[in-house]
């Protein structure tokens, strides 16, 4: 470790020679600085919302660690992550506590440590799906069922306008939507939480599939019970 009192110039960098790779800081040769940008992030030099914008623009406004899979298959654990919902950007910190933003198509996983949704499901969020419903390749979707038959959330965040109708005092907010969806050999498309719709989506295993629904109380409209139903139908050959 370096004299905290000596200043070097450093630069973040994934290195791995195996699977799982660790948060590394190198010298430049000539004691300059890199951009980080000619690599694989950007640096978040000023914030870019007006701070009177009420709410955040992150699924986590606390910094939370996480495990990152790149596109290049390294596993980076324990960064501490921020996903910013409404530009569909990766916010991370490296070991000098400086925030970087990942460019896009660099990270395909992000896997939560100890971060969980309302509905108690570990957040695993992913991209490399097809472009769909206005969102790119590089859209990160919450993963609730990967498989045949992957069930994926789409969490955005909008910067909307509000008008008190008494005093006419105008406020923005950021203001939480989401929508799910199914991605299959078909490929991408809006989800149904409906019986029929899903077994229809499960047709070429339609006996397995009709034993489990008769041995077990599914409630369609219970997100749990789904990723239930679905992993069922992914577990069978």
């Amino acid at each position: 470790m370096k004299n905290p009192g000596l200043y070097i110039p450093i630069f973040f960098l994934f290195i791995s020679c195996e699977a799982s790779a660790q948060l590394n800081f190198t010298e430049t040769n000539n004691g300059g600085f890199v951009q980080f940008g000619d690599m694989n992030g950007r640096s978040l030099r000023n914030e870019k919302y007006d701070p009177a914008i009420e709410g955040t623009p992150f699924i986590n406004p606390d910094w939370a660690e996480a495990d990152l899979l790149t596109t290049g298959g390294q596993l980076v654990k324990n960064v501490k992550v921020k996903l910013n919902i409404e530009s569909n950007e990766l916010y991370y910190l490296d070991a000098a506590n400086t925030t970087w933003i990942a460019l896009d198509g660099k990270v395909k996983k992000i896997s939560y440590i100890n971060l969980i949704s309302n509905e108690n499901i570990p957040f695993v969020f992913q991209n490399g799906y097809p472009a769909f419903d206005n969102k790119n390749e590089n859209y990160y979707y919450h993963v609730l069922c990967s498989g045949k038959i992957s069930l994926l959330k789409k969490y955005y965040k909008n910067i909307e306008k509000f008008k008190n109708p008494l005093s006419g005092e105008q406020r923005k907010e950021f203001v939480e939507y989401s929508r799910y969806y199914v991605f299959s050999a078909a490929g991408m498309e809006p989800f149904k939480n409906s019986k029929e719709y899903l077994v229809k989506l499960m047709n070429d295993k339609g006996e397995a599939t009709k034993q489990y629904l008769d041995e077990n109380k599914t409630n369609f409209k219970k997100i749990p019970d789904l990723m239930k139903l679905i992993s069922f139908y992914n577990g069978l050959k």
